[in-house]
């Protein structure tokens, strides 16, 4: 169907399996997920994306013309209402399911899903598609996929990443950064223990490991 200014209104399946139908291609994007807007940039997209998070830092230099207007667990709704969004991206562990809810009775809101680190590759080009980037995005991933393949190997090595204090958490297993570990050579010797983001208990504590801070 024809939309106003020479959009059309295009319908997607999100990576939740909802339904989105927004103006094709979108000319006011809020992003409501660091990784997410850092890629949208990326694609070349500076002058749409209208909203971002307090949270949003990268690129530096560019990121912070962008007005914030949310965290990633809360929101400010008129202030995202006030910068006229066609379209607004969040990301499924970044952003709560109640913001989703509350966004998606005044505008169309994609959730994304990153979990691994294919899967990040197809975030990318799914922001392209979203967005009538195709080619940026196909660019971007392989660039990346290049970089990957210039890292020397960690050959085993085992390392912590250490996420959160009081309590001290680390990653666990089904996580992203676990995925780019493996993918980098790394062993987490966390991904035996219970939840993504285990607690660093006594006994874990214990092995020899290195440990890496966000």
């Amino acid at each position: 169907m024809k939309g106003s200014d020479s959009t059309l209104n295009k319908t997607v399946v999100d990576r939740v399996g909802r339904s989105v139908t927004y103006h094709y291609p979108p000319k006011r994007i809020v992003s409501l997920c660091p990784g997410i807007t850092d890629t949208l940039l990326s694609l070349g997209l500076e002058e749409k994306i209208v909203g971002r998070t307090r949270f949003c830092i990268h690129p530096k230099g560019i990121v912070e013309r962008i007005p914030a207007v949310a965290g990633t667990k809360d929101i400010k709704l008129e202030a995202i209402i006030d910068v006229k969004p066609d379209l607004i991206i969040v990301e499924k562990e970044e952003n709560t399911k109640e913001i989703v809810e509350e966004l998606e009775k005044h505008i169309p809101v994609y959730v994304a899903e990153v979990q691994s680190v294919d899967e990040a590759f197809q975030m990318i080009e799914d922001m392209g598609d979203l967005t009538d980037q195709k080619e940026a995005a196909v660019k971007l991933v392989s660039t990346i996929q290049q970089e990957f393949d210039s890292l020397p190997k960690a050959l085993g090595k085992r390392i912590a990443y250490v996420i959160w204090r009081k309590p001290y958490m680390v990653v666990g297993k089904d996580t992203y950064i676990n995925s780019l570990l493996n993918k980098m050579g790394f062993t987490n010797p966390f991904t035996e223990a219970d939840g993504r983001y285990p607690p660093l208990q006594q006994k874990f504590s214990k092995k020899r490991i290195s440990i890496t801070y966000s």
